[in-house]
């Protein structure tokens, strides 16, 4: 059985059907099928000829061997006409500063209530940005002081780290993701718009 799980991020304006077929759900309350909001099939899968949708819902242990993805509709993309212009505002220059403004950092994604602890950390690169992210879960969130009076280096071994019971955390991995696309966001034509800078 192939445990195949991937998220892309998408502009919200994305037609995801032009890129394989939607997944369908069935909704118990209502005992119909729904489209799935975000998964899409990049194999052949049997397909309902009335929806033009997957005939199998998602969670169906039939579905499992099927590649699906979820193309997450995600608005830090929208204003961007190409994949050059999104690498190019990931590979721009930051401007940490920016960061210490509570008017920006309540316009960034994942950050937008947590200027008190971006306040604190003054994240002066992408790793720092990082570990803010995977701080504000409830599981890590107990070590944010150790992580601002000590060893930062000896608290990220914690802060990566699965909870033994099982709490929230994030990946490293994923928490950059994250932080580079709060970057990209930040370089946005929406954001340019309304920092002075």
């Amino acid at each position: 059985m192939k445990n195949f799980d991937i998220d892309i991020d998408v502009q919200s304006t994305t037609n995801r059907e032009k890129y394989g077929t939607c997944a369908s759900l069935y909704h118990k309350d209502s005992e119909k099928f729904l489209v799935h909001p975000s998964g899409i099939y990049l194999d052949q899968v049997p397909v309902d000829a009335m929806t033009g949708h997957c005939a199998i819902p998602y969670d169906d242990p039939k579905c499992a061997n099927f590649l699906k993805v979820d193309l997450l509709n995600n608005t830090i993309y929208d204003g961007f006409k190409t994949k050059e212009e999104v690498l190019d505002a990931a590979n721009e220059t930051v401007d940490w500063s920016l960061f210490m403004q509570q008017s920006v950092v309540e316009r960034l994604p994942h950050l937008s209530k947590h200027f008190d602890i971006v306040q604190k950390v003054e994240p002066q690169h992408i790793e720092d940005l990082a570990d803010i992210l995977a701080l504000i879960r409830p599981g890590k969130i107990d070590l944010l002081d150790e992580y601002l009076y000590y060893n930062r280096q000896h608290v990220r071994r914690k802060l990566y780290k699965r909870p033994l019971n099982g709490g929230m955390y994030f990946k490293k991995s994923h928490a950059i993701a994250y932080a580079v696309s709060i970057i990209v966001f930040l370089h946005s034509p929406k954001m340019r718009s309304l920092i002075v800078w």
